[in-house]
């Protein structure tokens, strides 16, 4: 579903934030979604009859059906309607079950993303395309059957001798004189592979042990090249029941056969790379760890392999780049292992490697460090060159008692590859029981996060930036806080580092910049002449990469009614190297309508400094790791400050703490300061008190 063209999803979720959240997705998308929402299944139903859909997102838990009958009646009301099912944490058995009847997917609801939602729709789409046309193709076939006499054969067992129609010899591509009489124009032309069971089905036949003879076997042609095709046969019998004649018909399979084999291929196979998919490497898993897996020396290792920054890719350069990324590392890694083992995509950028019979101890880290390898090499996409690296997790059968069932042993490697990838030291985990805690307390601590955003949990305080010439307020940033409802007030950095893994961090910032404009328009309108000038906000380098930024950053204004010149926004250093041409013409759009942009965290450690002269924009924060130790490293303070305004930048310096830093600073021509000396962070409350007695309220 490319272009324009709109995609009609029904959504029958009794949930109003889950449902809220994958509708929120589709509306992200580059693909154009006209979501219908519906919470009982029955109002669903009824909207079927109503509309035409092209898709259903069908939660089987709802109030007025059970979850066993829930698809089955979706299915009956609309059996030509794809189906994705939104499954839980309890009921993935159900959904599988569900699969099996013709449901064309299920996504659990805990690892929805917008990727994964808006590939599954189109997949689901694609396959019940397919599948309508297969069996329309298979209705025509049917009839051109029946319309068309099939090669007709018969067989003179005494003589030995064999009539072949003119239409049985052109089914293989011969002329009618080029096939003779011999049962071994036939026979001799069957698929070594299916040789042996054609010809013991025809002799139990001509033993009287089964009624007719039918098999389907392949048959040489004229080409060389293989055909399947049905034949049929009944065998004509004298008075003591010996077989004296045999005739029967062929007919031409092989387009069927084709048809079959690929849906079986489908069913098994990932669609983009061709690797395996997860049912096979569940089904494979578990015959490995029941056979082998239970001996040491036997053992069993699963390395889950997850691309970093590759969501950076699909958003930037479009998922044609990222879908060529996909296939390129799935070809790296069968290159990377044993003929023997194997490797399965389990979705979006994740991958499964099984390794058999490890029985050297470090066998698995050596194959995560090929792995590592291969993955690290440039990839090429049209136009681009790439460096992606990976997250590798490591279960071993047998390890820590791990005695368990693939899923659970698939579970494990999981949860070593989330432990690897919030790691800053370590590329490859290797399963131990204390992951299993710290991953659960991440999975709970993500969970609790996205309720946090959903019912926008999080409160704003407001530190003020001092002009230092004057000591007079210049503006207020806006600080996030997380009223946790158990845990209390949380500071940023007890949850940010998990937002930016999780990508909630671009929903937090929204939420960030939609408060502190209402603030500053609340501000604008009780205090008249006495507001601040202007609120800073935080961005992360996530929601750079996001194609809709400045559509978002206007929203939020125009929500306000505040003018672009009342939000500056500020950017750390680190998230502006390597900055993508989209990247700086999406901020040169927020600058060109009037929208300030600040340099945070300057200093941290970019020895490039090309950005500046790319990158449009107002001021530089120089780190306070740096004024915190002015007074040893004033000269490198002193180059930062003139290295800003040659640029023609203000320069901020944060983390003002004492009055010999604040004097310091003043000293080197810094324009302005923020800090604890200058002024903590406050309740918009506070910093409305502050204003009210003094506008100036520094000093």
């Amino acid at each position: 579903m490319q272009g324009t063209e709109l995609t009609r999803v029904l959504l029958i979720e009794d949930n109003p934030d889950d449902a809220r959240f994958a509708s929120r997705l589709l509306d992200r998308s580059e693909h154009a979604h006209a979501v219908t929402a519906r919470t009982t299944l029955a109002d669903g139903l009824a909207a079927i009859r109503e509309s035409p859909f092209d898709v259903l997102l069908l939660d089987l838990l709802l109030p007025d059906s059970s979850p066993p009958h829930t698809f089955r009646r979706a299915q009956e009301a609309a059996p030509e309607l794809p189906i994705v099912l939104l499954t839980g944490h309890d009921d993935g058995e159900m959904a599988r079950a569900a699969i099996r009847r013709g449901a064309q997917d299920y996504l659990p609801k805990q690892q929805l993303g917008l990727e994964l939602l808006t590939r599954t729709i189109r997949y689901a789409i694609e396959r019940k395309q397919y599948e309508r046309a297969l069996s329309e193709s298979e209705r025509r076939y049917d009839l051109v059957l029946r319309a068309t006499a099939d090669g007709i054969w018969d067989w003179d067992l005494q003589a030995n001798r064999v009539y072949y129609s003119p239409r049985w010899k052109a089914l293989l591509g011969f002329s009618d004189p080029a096939i003779g009489d011999s049962p071994d124009e036939w026979l001799e032309r069957i698929h070594s592979d299916d040789g042996p069971a054609i010809r013991r089905e025809l002799d139990r036949h001509l033993q009287g042990e089964t009624d007719r003879f039918e098999g389907e076997h392949r048959l040489r042609t004229a080409e060389g090249t293989f055909r399947w095709m049905l034949c049929r046969g009944l065998a004509e019998r004298d008075a003591n029941g010996r077989a004296v004649r045999m005739a029967g018909s062929l007919s031409d399979v092989h387009a069927r056969r084709m048809a079959e084999e690929q849906l079986r291929h489908d069913a098994l196979h990932d669609p983009l790379t061709g690797l395996y998919n997860r049912r096979v490497l569940l089904e494979h898993l578990n015959a490995a760890v029941q056979s082998g897996g239970r001996t040491n020396d036997r053992s069993v290792a699963v390395l889950f392999i997850d691309l970093d920054r590759f969501k950076h890719v699909n958003d930037s350069l479009g998922h044609r780049a990222g879908d060529e990324l996909l296939q390129e590392a799935g070809r790296r890694l069968i290159r990377a292992v044993r003929p023997g083992d194997l490797v399965c995509r389990v979705s979006g950028d994740e991958f499964v490697v099984v390794l058999h019979d490890v029985g050297a101890p470090r066998a698995p880290e050596r194959a995560a460090d090929r792995i590592h390898r291969v993955l690290d090499a440039p990839f090429h996409v049209p136009g681009q060159r790439l460096s992606i690296s990976a997250s590798i997790g490591v279960a071993i059968t047998g390890a820590h008692g791990h005695h368990k069932e693939g899923a659970e042993v698939l579970r494990d490697a999981d949860r070593a590859m989330y432990r690897a990838k919030c790691s800053r030291q370590q590329r490859t985990v290797v399963f131990d029981p204390e992951i299993h805690r710290t991953t659960t307390e991440a999975v709970h601590l993500e969970s609790e996060l996205r309720n946090a955003v959903r019912h926008n949990q999080f409160e704003l305080h407001y530190q003020p930036i001092v002009e230092l010439g004057t000591g007079r307020l210049a503006g207020l940033e806006a600080l996030v806080r997380w009223q946790h409802p158990e845990r209390g007030l949380l500071h940023p950095e007890h949850f940010m580092p998990f937002a930016e893994h999780t990508g909630l961090v671009t929903e937090v910032d929204q939420c960030v910049l939609a408060e502190a404009s209402r603030q500053a328009d609340r501000w604008r309108r009780g205090l008249n002449g006495s507001a601040p000038k202007c609120v800073s906000v935080n961005f992360s380098a996530q929601h750079l990469d996001r194609a809709d930024l400045t559509d978002r950053f206007q929203g939020a204004l125009n929500e306000s009614g505040l003018s672009p010149s009342a939000i500056r926004l500020e950017l750390t250093e680190q998230s502006l190297a390597n900055l993508e041409a989209s990247v700086i013409r999406r901020l040169k759009g927020l600058t060109d309508r009037g929208v300030e942009l600040h340099i945070d965290d300057f200093g941290k450690g970019y020895s490039s400094l090309d950005y500046l002269h790319q990158f449009p924009a107002h001021a530089l924060k120089i780190d306070r790791s740096f004024v915190s130790r002015v007074d040893e490293a004033d000269t490198l303070v002193r180059h930062m400050v003139d290295m800003g305004h040659e640029l023609d930048m203000q320069v901020v310096a944060e983390g003002l703490e004492t009055e010999a830093q604040l004097h310091a600073i003043r000293n080197l021509d810094c324009d302005y300061g923020q800090g604890y000396y200058l002024g903590r962070p406050l309740e918009p409350e506070q910093v409305t008190r502050h204003l009210e007695r003094d506008p100036s309220w520094p000093n």
